[in-house]
């Protein structure tokens, strides 16, 4: 039965390249000491043996030693991992290992791991960096990047996303969306679509809805963005916001709060940009009107406070639509909605 270490470097993910080793690893050893048993070693033991074996050959990207199957990731791959930065994540289902335990300590969490020993498969380890270290990177280059390594970096972020569970919560918890936000707010449309993709991913999870539903600041760029020129900006930014009120009912006084914050800083009433997207402005088209149209409703359906519900009303009349008109706008929205099923 033998180890395999496949070394790939985190921090190429984050700039949207390949980090991936040889496909044929070569013969190795860990000094004879056994992993597996009743006397397995403990997670950060693997971690010192493997580093002690990354320094006698640090630029091989492909290892094999006994008895366990290691991917190994960490950054950099030019010089020793640091102990501290390190973590065992399990292949199977993405859960984290307590390092300072044992193997067999954790045998209640690690009943496929171990069934698998037995069996005579060769399991998955996956040696790399602490989630707060990864996200940390991600955020360095994020302000710092800009050109092709900035589109590279936010091209990347979605997958990202989908590839480690646990990356959603540290990166919301390490003040991430305030970075997207920031970057966003001086990146152009193709940037700003890379951060929506990012965004949407964000808020499959729960973590990550319930830290955009804590920073309003991002509902506030959303609707920003529905007064864009650029039609597929407005298109994603509508559907992630229909998606934030669906969520709970809390959240449209959460989207009212963020609207009257951005219009009043402009100078403008209220849903503004919302209104001129059922005026057609900006080249708006019956797709856009079906979201803008379905965002109104959906916010219309969850019961906020009344004075909230007087203001926004009132709001959207000062803007000079008229029961006739809005009733014209939601016979065409019905129309097209009918159109796109």
């Amino acid at each position: 039965m033998g180890l395999v270490i496949r070394i790939v470097d985190d921090s190429t993910k984050a700039a949207g390249t390949s980090g991936e080793g040889d496909a044929r690893p070569r013969e190795d050893s860990l000094c004879g000491e056994s992993l597996c048993g009743e006397s397995v070693h403990g997670p950060r033991r693997i971690m010192e043996l493997v580093t002690a074996m990354f320094i006698q050959a640090p630029r091989r990207t492909d290892l094999v030693v006994n008895e366990l199957n290691l991917l190994y990731r960490l950054h950099p791959l030019t010089a020793a991992p640091a102990l501290e930065d390190c973590t065992l994540q399990l292949s199977t289902n993405g859960n984290y290992l307590d390092i300072e335990l044992s193997l067999a300590e954790q045998r209640d969490y690690l009943e496929a791991f171990f069934e698998d020993i037995s069996r005579g498969r060769r399991p998955t380890l996956i040696l790399r960096t602490q989630l707060s270290v990864r996200v940390h990177a991600i955020l360095e280059k994020l302000y710092n990047s800009n050109g092709p390594e900035l589109r590279r970096s936010l091209f990347s972020l979605k997958q990202l996303f989908q590839e480690d569970k646990d990356l959603v919560p540290e990166f919301v918890n390490s003040e991430g969306l305030t970075c997207l936000i920031k970057v966003g707010a001086e990146a152009d449309q193709n940037y700003q679509n890379y951060i929506l993709r990012a965004l949407s991913q964000i808020m499959l999870f729960v973590d990550g809805m319930n830290g955009v539903i804590n920073h309003n600041e991002t509902v506030q760029w959303l609707y920003t963005l529905c007064g864009s020129p650029y039609r597929l900006v407005v298109k994603t930014a509508l559907k992630l916001l229909i998606v934030f009120v669906e969520y709970t009912e809390s959240n449209a006084p959460l989207l009212i709060r963020a609207v009257n914050t951005v219009d009043h800083s402009r100078g403008t009433n209220p849903w503004s940009n919302l209104i001129d997207i059922l005026e057609e402005k900006n080249g708006a088209d019956s797709e856009l009107l079906v979201f803008a149209m379905t965002l109104i409703n959906k916010v219309s359906e969850r019961r906020w406070p009344c004075t909230e519900h007087v203001r926004s009303h009132d709001a959207m009349h000062g803007h000079g639509s008229s029961e006739g008109v809005l009733s014209q706008k939601d016979h065409k929205y019905q129309k097209a909605n009918r159109g796109f099923r």
